[in-house]
């Protein structure tokens, strides 16, 4: 199997004094999704739009393709053939991913009614359980949303 952040390391040598951090979230992922996790993003602006950027490429096929498992392939055969055989075909497997940036209705009314500072907060309380993992992008490091959101994470047990 071709080790992809070895490959990242010769395409991008910069990331080279991350490299030991690229794998260590690589294997936090690799590992929920492996007991049917899920992964959680925020960011606001530009961070906003990498969290939706990710989620996509995560919830369809990338550079590889991932078919969906035989056992849903099956069931969808079993309830309706013709139909079945076209997402069979079209489908592609998914690695669960949401971004927080978008429930429009609950950080509206965050920011109505309780604090905008917590719309990200309250989604990682309803969408997170234990061994999920949370991203929040910032490139400040310093937004409170993000942040608190990360405090509700860690109390969660998110990685």
């Amino acid at each position: 199997m071709i080790d992809h952040i070895e490959e990242l390391i010769k395409r991008y040598p910069a990331l080279a004094v991350c490299e030991k951090d690229i794998r260590k979230s690589y294997g936090l992922l690799e590992e929920s999704y492996a007991h049917g996790g899920k992964l959680l993003i925020a960011g606001n602006g530009g961070s906003c739009a990498d969290s939706d950027h990710i989620c996509g490429e995560l919830l369809k096929s990338f550079i590889k393709k991932r078919t969906p498992e035989q056992s849903f392939l099956d069931e969808l055969a079993k309830i309706d053939p013709d139909t079945g055989s076209y997402l069979a075909d079209k489908l592609q497997g998914a690695l669960p991913a949401i971004s927080l940036c978008n429930q429009t209705a609950l950080m509206t009314a965050s920011l109505n009614d309780v604090d905008g500072n917590v719309m990200f907060a309250q989604q990682v309380n309803g969408y997170g359980v234990k061994g999920d993992v949370f991203l929040g992008i910032s490139t400040s490091g310093n937004s409170k949303d993000v942040v608190y959101a990360m405090v509700v994470a860690k109390a969660k047990g998110l990685k």
